[in-house]
């Protein structure tokens, strides 16, 4: 079961499986460690990698706690859109608060 990612011309659709790799592959985490950590046989994380069997949603996030990589970007392949400068930091006045105006 292999879940293509449409792309521009030239660029690669990257899989579930292939994310998850990568993160094992960055945290320095070995297949076996992820299994335990997932309480889950190491035939099932081969599965998941090798995207022959669907991953529920809980264990792709505790597969990004673990390697600390973006549950966001582990499941749909989207990187996290940084906070801009005023992203976050609108003041909101509570209703009744406001200051009076003439």
């Amino acid at each position: 079961m292999t879940v293509e990612v449409e792309t521009a011309p030239g660029v690669p659709a990257w899989t579930l499986g292939w994310r998850l790799q990568r993160a094992l592959a960055f945290a320095d985490v070995s297949a076996g460690e992820m299994a335990d950590e997932l309480g889950v046989s190491r035939q099932t994380l081969s599965r998941w990698m090798g995207d022959k069997s669907p991953i529920r949603p809980i264990y792709v996030k505790q597969w990004a706690l673990k390697t600390g990589v973006d549950a966001q970007w582990l499941q749909n392949g989207e990187a996290p859109r940084p906070a801009g400068p005023d992203e976050g930091l609108r003041e909101v006045r509570q209703q009744g608060l406001e200051p009076r105006t003439r």
